[in-house]
């Protein structure tokens, strides 16, 4: 509105959305009977930092245990903006590990971190050691993931990586929660993103403009895994 400066519109837009992410979030951890403090939450693009911090200062007024891990994907040069807005954000228990441009080099071991901010470099090297236990095996604990308007503004190739990690591969997620948005200029390519999103997750609902969907097995060919993404045992 024009009686609204336009930062100042833009940040209460952003702050609704992000309420409505969380709120859709907390209502399918709940239907999925686990508490929050059982849950390692994946968002893929995550601006700089908002729904993590939004998601802690919850837990801190009303005195919910903190999710046991917070992952967000992004672009290197993002991951930087995240760390910095979190490092004066996030309270002192809560450590962030910048994992934006980690390497093979870095070896099999993530560092301990209750938020990890992973770049594009880093990614497949994360995926492969994420949660792997000393016997070898891997964590199982539920994974919700998050994608506001980011996954639409992926090239049909980055997508279909995500889809294979949430959905068949090392990440699998039991929720996705998923904007749409109006980012996708390719509509071919938005009706191949909506086929594969729909081959392995369901929807259960929708809110100003949000979509949950929880894994189902797929009704028609599962999500393969891309042939440029490297694969995790």
């Amino acid at each position: 509105p024009d009686s609204v400066p336009l930062t100042s519109y833009f940040n209460r837009f952003k702050h609704t959305l992000a309420t409505t992410m969380l709120t859709i979030l907390m209502t399918e951890v709940q239907r999925l009977g686990i508490e929050l403090s059982a849950v390692d939450i994946l968002e893929v693009g995550g601006g700089y930092g908002y729904l993590p911090y939004l998601l802690t200062a919850f837990c801190d007024q009303f005195s919910v245990p903190l999710f046991r891990s917070y992952t967000i994907f992004d672009m290197s040069y993002m991951s930087q903006l995240q760390g910095w807005y979190l490092a004066g954000v996030l309270p002192e228990r809560v450590a962030v590990a910048m994992l934006a441009e980690i390497g093979e080099s870095a070896g099999e071991v993530i560092p301990p971190a209750t938020v990890n901010l992973v770049g594009t470099e880093s990614r497949n090297w994360y995926m492969r050691h994420w949660r792997i236990l000393p016997d070898g095996t891997r964590d199982r604990t539920p994974v919700v993931a998050l994608a506001c308007d980011s996954l639409n503004e992926l090239s049909l190739d980055e997508f279909a990586w995500y889809m294979w990690a949430l959905s068949e591969g090392p990440m699998r997620a039991e929720v996705l929660i998923y904007s749409h948005g109006d980012a996708i200029s390719d509509k071919a390519d938005n009706q191949q993103k909506l086929a594969m999103l729909s081959a392995s997750f369901r929807s259960v609902g929708v809110a100003q403009g949000l979509e949950g969907y929880s894994r189902q097995q797929a009704s028609g060919a599962a999500v393969t895994e891309p042939t440029h993404a490297e694969s995790a045992q």
